[in-house]
């Protein structure tokens, strides 16, 4: 499984609030279990632009470029979110991948998940993100810490475990990014 764990340092309390905001501002996020489209505590495209999670999503788009697809002028088509994870919220209740990005016909190669906060009073195998390879029947897991960018192919189904018992949040930055390249056809037009 190519799945490669960075270290980035950040303002980890100011990008916390930040998510947070980002979270209420979208009235598509449900945030209290009565409003919203999408799953409680996570807001599908990032509202704030020139903030923290800009410049975390640009330093993951440099990672990218130069480890992943080794060339400075990539065109590519990209996904961002954030995502507060608490024992309240659903994530965790089957492995899923991200080869499919809402809104665009692309489909994704990686995905990358970012650490921005974790609680300290975990148990088992609580906060654990695992990964499942079912074509080579391979599984691995690990306990992320902040800090910590993951970054997977998108077809890679992946669990994160939350917490039964904290009500301590999770927050999360993370997106999927899928190369763009121009096809044309000669016709007599």
């Amino acid at each position: 499984m190519d799945i490669r764990k960075y270290k980035l340092d950040s303002d980890f309390k100011n990008l916390s609030l930040e998510i947070d905001f980002n979270v209420g501002l979208d009235d598509r996020a449900n945030t209290d279990f009565k409003k919203g489209d999408i799953a409680p505590r996570i807001q599908a495209h990032v509202i704030i632009r020139g903030g923290l999670i800009e410049d975390v999503n640009n330093r993951v788009l440099e990672i990218l470029k130069r480890d992943f697809y080794k060339k400075d002028d990539l065109m590519y088509a990209f996904k961002n979110w954030v995502f507060i994870v608490d024992r309240e919220s659903p994530e965790g209740a089957r492995p899923h991948n991200h080869t499919r990005m809402s809104d665009l016909t692309t489909k994704g190669e990686w995905t990358w998940v970012y650490y921005v906060t974790m609680p300290n009073n975990l148990e088992g195998d609580d906060g654990r993100i695992y990964f499942y390879d079912y074509e080579n029947d391979e599984e691995t897991s690990f306990l992320p810490e902040v800090g910590d960018l993951i970054i997977f192919p998108a077809h890679l189904h992946h669990l994160p475990k939350t917490s039964k018992k904290s009500n301590i949040n999770r927050r999360i930055i993370g997106g999927i990014i899928s190369e763009v390249s121009y096809k044309t056809k000669k016709t007599l037009m």
